[in-house]
């Protein structure tokens, strides 16, 4: 939690958007899935690979709604000089 507060701040201080800071801690689950695979032999199971899928997913909707998000805020950005 300690390290999602700073990476918080960080990327507030650097003006980018704090659920991208979140998505990509979800992605770390996926290099823990491979790491403790291959160190430490657990064994994968399908719950397992689904669980990361729709991590997986998860991230990749919020990135294509933030993406939709950016086009729409840069038209209310247009000044037209008071004309409609």
């Amino acid at each position: 939690m300690v390290f999602m507060t700073y990476a918080w701040m960080f990327a507030l201080q650097a003006g980018l958007n704090q659920g991208v800071i979140s998505s990509l801690f979800n992605l770390l689950a996926i290099f823990d899935l491979i790491v403790f695979y291959f160190a430490f032999g657990e064994t994968v199971r399908k719950i397992h690979l689904f669980g990361v899928f729709f991590m997986f997913a998860g991230v990749v909707c919020i990135a294509l709604a933030s993406a939709d998000s950016d086009e729409a805020d840069l038209d209310e950005d247009i000044d037209t000089g008071g004309r409609s």
